[in-house]
């Protein structure tokens, strides 16, 4: 699969949206830009309101086709064998507030759910990979560089024993707990009134 967010509209026949907490405000549109890709954008009606995207039903693009939580229905990819290359960017560095991508079962807008390798930014200021599994503990692995604001290259693969982080083509970090245990999805999130920008993901069986 790949993708490189581009046109006039968001692809709504390859993903779909949900929300959490609220819809209002929330929107995904592209950039008027080159190479700008996908923005979106989490609305400002709740503190813990969020906005994701992945392999879903519905045309909604504030997430209203789906909820807060929602088993991702097309799910092509191996838990124990696949890789996810996305190229995106946080428009600004908050604490507590999580914006990012990976490969994960459930659709869900604070990186929380179960059954995830996700890459995001937002929990110290540094970006992070976690890994979840079917009971939903988690294993957050600290890429020890700080997050910026700019489009970075994030790469998680999950294999039969571990998930493996590379940012920018450096490995940064590696989880051998929690891994996910079910097949994925690529999945994108936007938390806590914040904004992504999405320009390019690719995935694949290994």
């Amino acid at each position: 699969m790949i993708d490189y967010f581009s046109g006039s509209s968001p692809d709504t026949k390859r993903w779909g949206f949900g929300y959490q907490d609220s819809t209002t405000g929330n929107t995904a549109v592209m950039a008027d830009s080159v190479d700008g890709g996908l923005i979106m954008t989490s609305g400002t009606a709740h503190i813990n309101q969020a906005l994701y995207m992945s392999f879903m039903n519905g045309t909604a693009t504030d997430g209203s086709d789906n909820g807060t939580v929602t088993v991702v229905p097309f799910r092509p990819f191996a838990y124990d064998g696949s890789v996810m290359i996305a190229v995106w960017r946080q428009h600004s560095v908050s604490v507590g507030r999580w914006n990012g991508g990976g490969l994960a079962k459930d659709g869900r807008g604070d990186v929380s759910g179960t059954k995830m390798a996700y890459a995001y930014g937002g929990n110290s200021g540094n970006f992070y990979m976690r890994t979840a599994n079917n009971a939903g503990s988690q294993t957050d692995v600290d890429s020890g560089v700080l997050g910026d604001i700019v489009f970075n290259t994030h790469k998680v693969e999950c294999k039969t024993s571990s998930a493996n982080y590379t940012l920018n083509g450096v490995m940064v970090g590696t989880s051998t707990t929690n891994l996910p245990e079910d097949e994925l999805a690529p999945m994108f999130n936007t938390h806590r009134q914040s904004i992504i920008s999405v320009n390019y993901c690719e995935a694949w069986n290994t």
